[in-house]
């Protein structure tokens, strides 16, 4: 039974090799670009002074492998599209093939 929960757990991995290969999008992390997928969260805007800032958070998820032994915390920063956004959640359940994070722009 060990072995066939291994290979599934394996089958499993390779699949989000391959999700995260075709639909990934980039993610600045510490210096260094992930390929991650990301959810569409809550998004709208808020008049704050100086003008309408974004508000709203989503999910990211990171293979596993790429991150390797480095794992998101919470009040970590990392940047999509171009805008830094902050931590305020960490799925880490190692050995499933994935971490996701939840963000919300850095400046809330």
């Amino acid at each position: 039974m060990e072995i066939i929960m291994s290979n599934f757990k394996n089958e499993i991995k390779s699949a989000f090799d391959e999700i995260f290969s075709e639909i990934g999008e980039d993610v600045v992390y510490k210096g260094r670009t992930y390929t991650c997928t990301v959810t569409q969260g809550q998004n709208a805007l808020e008049l704050e002074s100086g003008g309408l800032v974004p508000d709203g958070n989503f999910n990211i998820k990171f293979l596993e492998s790429e991150l390797g032994q480095i794992v998101p915390s919470v009040g970590d920063v990392m940047n999509y599209n171009g805008v830094p956004y902050r931590v305020i959640w960490v799925s880490n359940k190692r050995g499933r093939g994935q971490i996701e994070v939840q963000v919300q722009p850095k400046n809330k």
